[in-house]
């Protein structure tokens, strides 16, 4: 099974893609880890992703499409994926549609998720992640045990630059105006299926209403 996960920033899809691996056997692949790695490796692409990432803005297409080429022709994704955070504008998804038919590859859907742009700014803000390991954790709900630190390499948390108000703001309006022409491009091909939350909706609320998506597919 093919799918592309989608909502703006902070909507939760990490989340959810990790429970879609678990149940439905995909690879996930996300875009947001492609680039952290790139960035890790100090290639002059990398340099070139930190310089949109630490902005809060999109990486250019043609950038983000040469990473994505590179990754996707690799074995590990021969029995089906889970994209995240990619395609991201209507030309990545053009793009995109050329890549799979030239790999003679099925999408299968597209889960895109729907919540109040307020609770987003608060879910990010309150965000702290692991920088060795890349955990992820909230001021709020996700407590670490150790206040400030990592529950697996107990290294003290970090918030990323892009997860800073400023940038959070820039990242929403970005999205609004580039993601949306993406998710208008897959509904016209009877791909999307939508999945509306609100603030109250735990983690297995929102996958309930997921599964009852990908099982009728």
């Amino acid at each position: 099974m093919n799918l592309i996960i989608t909502g703006l920033p902070g909507v939760g899809k990490g989340t959810q893609a990790n429970k879609i691996v678990e149940k439905y056997d995909v690879k996930h692949l996300s875009t947001g880890d492609l680039f952290r790695n790139e960035i890790k490796k100090n290639s002059d692409k990398g340099q070139e992703l930190k310089k949109y990432m630490d902005a809060g803005n999109l990486v250019p297409d043609k950038l983000t499409i040469e990473i994505f080429k590179n990754e996707l022709v690799k074995p590990i994704y021969k029995n089906g994926f889970l994209l995240d955070g990619f395609p991201r504008t209507l030309e990545q998804s053009r793009a995109f549609d050329e890549m799979l038919v030239d790999a003679n590859i099925k999408l299968d859907g597209v889960i895109a998720l729907d919540l109040a742009e307020d609770i987003i700014i608060e879910r990010i803000t309150n965000r702290l992640v692991c920088p060795k390991c890349g955990k992820t954790y909230h001021k709020l709900y996700i407590k670490p045990k150790k206040t400030d630190y990592c529950d697996v390499c107990d290294m003290k948390l970090i918030q990323r630059s892009d997860d800073k108000l400023e940038a959070i703001e820039n990242r929403l309006k970005i999205a609004n105006s580039q993601t949306k022409p993406v998710i208008d491009h897959y509904n016209e091909k009877n791909l999307v299926n939508f999945i509306t939350m609100k603030k109250t909706d735990d983690t297995n609320v929102v996958f309930s209403m997921i599964e009852n998506v990908l099982d009728r597919l």
